[in-house]
């Protein structure tokens, strides 16, 4: 399955996940049968060419991307579901979690090669496609939704009956495809949570970081949004669209990033999605559904403390100009030394803060800001 030189057909790889997702337990197989978890296990843990498993699965998922044979987009998905299955799987096993934090310690070792490494690409589109699932499932809601509200106000009613029937035909085929990206898209974000849940420092590059922070704030921002009533429509079941849910696997990723400050950075300024309200507004969706108390305090802590970061920031940006501006005052040494003792004392111990979750330097924040005031009154006063 690995080796692109003894089966070339990306097809035939990606069928062979596919057979590969039937010895993992709990599976249908013909006649009801489930394949006995030990002996599956046993594969897992002792067979002789089992540490090969995650470089290899990762591989035959970058590949179906990059092939350059004609692989279907949506076909793409379909072949990508067992390999969802086979890495959530395996990652309950130290030995495979092992593995793929070697190829990703590699990876960030080599991160500006010019061949990006194994993990890099598989990251880079399992992004893009949590992007484009997660995207698609919200558009085809949206759109399911306005329908709904047409055939509610009757204005099908008075159409052709040949313009009507085309009209049902795209909504059940709308519906279909809502079902699918729904389901994939949860997929994904599983997977995102699973790997981040172990590793964080790669997706802390700062390309990655941006993008997923981006990201989780976009889709957060339409599911508890003041637009989030777009996606209410009947029969949430029937197109396995669970928003509770969505809300709840992103916001688990956020926490995976508590003490990243590179995340923090990129979360606050993304200006399109993110706001003070963003985080408030997914807690009360958190609250409702019953979320356990201890992940809405933590997320309510991130809340806190990106809002830290985001304030420790703003400052250190202002006055690093004022900084630059020090030739143009009368008194640049002592201007230059009340701003620099300033930031340290007051945006110092917030970066701490927010980032390590360890208020004890705050109580020489007042003094830092009280240097910075000072620093402003000796432009003004000399």
């Amino acid at each position: 399955m690995g080796d692109a030189s003894r089966l070339r057909n990306p097809h035939l790889r990606a069928a062979l996940a596919e057979a590969f997702e039937a010895i993992l337990p709990n599976k249908q197989h013909g006649g009801g049968r489930t394949l006995n978890s030990s002996f599956a296990e046993a594969i897992f843990m002792h067979h002789p060419l089992i540490e090969h498993l995650p470089r290899v699965l990762l591989d035959v998922f970058v590949s179906i991307e990059l092939t350059g044979q004609a692989v279907a987009f949506e076909q793409k998905f379909n072949y990508r579901r067992p390999m969802y299955e086979i890495l959530d799987y395996f990652w309950k096993f130290d030995k495979h979690r092992e593995q793929v934090k070697k190829l990703t310690a590699y990876a960030e070792e080599h991160i500006d090669d010019a061949e990006a490494p194994l993990v890099l690409r598989f990251i880079n589109l399992l992004m893009n496609d949590a992007n484009f699932l997660l995207d698609e499932a919200l558009s085809q809601m949206a759109r399911l939704k306005e329908n709904q509200e047409a055939m509610d106000r009757g204005e099908w009613n008075s159409l052709p009956q040949q313009q009507r029937r085309d009209l049902e035909n795209t909504f059940r085929h709308t519906g279909q495809i809502a079902r699918f990206t729904n389901i994939m898209g949860v997929k994904t974000l599983i997977i995102l949570d699973m790997l981040t849940r172990s590793i964080q420092s790669i997706f802390c590059q700062p390309a990655i970081c941006e993008r997923l922070a981006l990201m989780l704030n976009y889709f957060l921002q339409h599911l508890v949004g003041p637009k989030r009533g777009n996606l209410k429509v009947r029969n949430l079941n029937e197109y396995q669209f669970e928003p509770q849910k969505l809300v709840a696997k992103v916001t688990d990723i956020y926490l995976n990033f508590a003490q990243r400050d590179e995340f923090f950075a990129a979360v606050c300024n993304d200006g399109m999605s993110y706001n003070e309200q963003l985080f408030p507004q997914a807690v009360e969706v958190l609250e409702r559904i019953g979320h356990p108390r201890e992940r809405i305090d933590a997320f309510l802590k991130l809340s806190e403390h990106i809002k830290l970061f985001q304030m420790a920031q703003t400052y250190h940006l202002l006055h690093s100009v004022a900084l630059l501006a020090l030739p143009l005052v009368s008194r640049p040494i002592l201007t230059g030394s009340l701003f620099l003792s300033g930031l340290a004392f007051f945006c110092g111990p917030m970066y701490f803060h927010a980032i390590r979750n360890d208020p004890r330097f705050r109580l020489v924040t007042p003094y830092g800001g009280l240097l910075l005031i000072a620093g402003w009154l000796s432009i003004i006063i000399f």
